[in-house]
């Protein structure tokens, strides 16, 4: 979730969200957890608009909320390049803590960074948050990172057949209204825009918690899924270079 300026926010600086149980989730809830009983869980999904969730097993969906924690600056706001990254990082780190101790819990799961697919600086920035957060944090045993992979496995986040065929389609309309020098009218041909992961993650929250969010809450959405992976025995990292 891009959280914009001015929304609602918590003490942390995090717009709260909370759910009220509904027929469907609670109906389905001793179906949706197969691993985890009787604990409260934070899952964060850390950047520079990190996404998280809270849930107590025990209650189950009715005891959900969740949320974004996005800083007012950019990086280099915070100061002269190398420290505005240590300076942003902490301050983010010192919200997360906040939060932490604003909803107490018996583990915290966070997605694990992924390299190889952001710029440099995007990438060091991500580790410098993720290090302020972990020397924050207290070294307590409650921290467990997953992989984005292993979370999206378990909960079935992944482009379906008709997603795949409907980005192919607009895909080749895109080339031919190209090739023909004509701006592509996605409305006439019954096309949407493309689906990406971000629309899959929405989707699947929605699916399994009944809750609709918003196109641009893909942070919090990613934050759920982590949280339901967790709870149903999702395989934590150890660390090992064999998990990549």
């Amino acid at each position: 979730m891009r959280c914009t300026r001015g929304s609602p926010r918590t003490s942390t600086g995090s717009p709260l969200n909370t759910v009220s149980p509904t027929f469907f989730s609670s109906l389905l809830w001793p179906f949706l957890v197969d691993f985890v009983e009787n604990v409260k869980v934070l899952s964060l999904d850390i950047s520079s608009s990190t996404g998280w969730a809270w849930l107590d097993t025990e209650i189950g969906p009715g005891s959900l909320i969740y949320g974004c924690i996005q800083l007012e600056k950019k990086a280099r706001e915070y100061g002269k390049h190398p420290y505005g990254f240590k300076h942003a990082a902490e301050d983010m780190a010192s919200r997360l803590k906040a939060l932490s101790e604003q909803h107490p819990s018996d583990v915290i799961v966070i997605e694990e960074t992924n390299g190889g697919g952001r710029a440099r600086f995007t990438q060091k920035y991500l580790e410098y948050l993720h290090f302020a957060t972990l020397n924050t944090l207290p070294e307590d045993g409650r921290i467990v990172y997953v992989s984005t992979s292993d979370w999206r496995k378990v909960t079935e986040t992944h482009l379906s057949k008709e997603d795949k065929n409907r980005n192919a389609k607009l895909s080749r309309h895109k080339k031919n209204a190209s090739l023909r020098g004509t701006k592509l009218d996605k409305k006439s041909l019954g096309i949407a825009g493309k689906t990406t992961i971000k629309h899959v993650a929405i989707r699947r929250v929605r699916e399994l918690y009944g809750i609709e969010l918003l196109k641009t809450q893909d942070d919090p959405a990613d934050a759920i899924l982590l949280l339901h992976s967790f709870i149903n025995g999702v395989r934590p990292c150890t660390g090992s270079e064999k998990e990549r």
